[in-house]
């Protein structure tokens, strides 16, 4: 996080957001893999992407949304940043996993 700063200055908004959302294509895919082949490294690497993954594509998002915000509004757009991402996403996402995880988990 403390290097948010520099990558700034070297990539912008639109590479920080590039980036971000491909460590978490890697990420998930290091998740998969390590479920399916049973290889544990890739799991914990997949566990130290997540400060990447997470600077990269939803602190960019906040600072971009500060920065695109006008000062009347910025409070507002923060606070509906914050609930599409964390609050109705989430909800929507766990409402559609329940009908998609039982076809995807194995039962042993």
């Amino acid at each position: 996080m403390n290097l948010i700063p520099f990558f700034f200055r070297k990539l912008g908004f639109k590479w920080m957001f590039i980036i971000g959302m491909l460590t978490w294509v890697l990420r998930m895919s290091l998740f998969a893999l390590s479920a399916t082949e049973g290889i544990v490294v890739f799991m914990l690497i997949g566990i130290a992407l997540h400060g990447f993954c997470w600077d990269f594509f939803f602190v960019t998002g906040y600072l971009y949304t500060d920065k695109v915000a006008g000062e009347k509004i910025k409070g507002q757009a923060q606070g509906l940043i914050i609930m599409f991402t964390q609050g109705i996403g989430m909800f929507i996402g766990s409402f559609f996993s329940n009908y998609t995880l039982p076809e995807q988990v194995i039962m042993y």
